[in-house]
């Protein structure tokens, strides 16, 4: 962690034993930081955001209009560079109705035919649609969780319309 003038380090904020996750945005003095009193979130001149926080930025402005009900549950995609997931949620109720990912054991075994990722998102899409089929649910609220709609987040709310589920 580098040391600067108007930086504060984090040990006097959380005690002396706070070691931070390596991957933590706010390891590097030129992120966002709310420590920072001066030149918030600039470095030379320019400023940057990183990935993540865009993301969470898209996600917090899409879940105030996308909303889940016991009738109507909400599909979210979460995707990280190997895997795909995707789960049915009730925010009436705040509680995770059902799961569907790519390492799931049916799916595993039908991936060794598919080695591309974005066809084993449109496999966990039909999962996904014939395991809330099964729970009674035919319509739902597509969330994609503040990824752009292409590739694998779009190859499985295909792969979910085929299986069946309207939204």
């Amino acid at each position: 962690m580098r040391e600067s003038r108007d930086y504060k380090p984090y040990k006097k904020e959380y005690g002396k034993d706070y070691k931070p996750y390596k991957k933590d945005y706010r390891d590097r003095d030129f992120r966002f930081s709310k420590d920072k009193p001066s030149g918030e979130g600039k470095f030379m001149g320019f400023n940057r955001v990183d990935k993540r926080e865009r993301r969470f930025k898209k996600k917090r402005m899409i879940r105030k209009k996308v909303y889940g009900t016991t009738e109507r549950p909400r599909l979210v995609v979460f995707r990280s560079l190997k895997n795909i997931y995707g789960q049915l949620v009730d925010d009436t109720a705040k509680k995770t109705i059902t799961t569907v990912s790519s390492r799931t054991k049916e799916i595993l075994e039908e991936m060794k035919n598919h080695p591309d990722k974005s066809q084993v998102a449109k496999l966990v899409g039909k999962a996904m649609a014939k395991k809330a089929q099964s729970l009674g649910f035919k319509r739902v609220v597509f969330d994609r969780n503040g990824y752009v709609y292409h590739g694998r987040v779009k190859a499985l709310a295909e792969g979910a319309r085929e299986g069946g589920l309207e939204f």
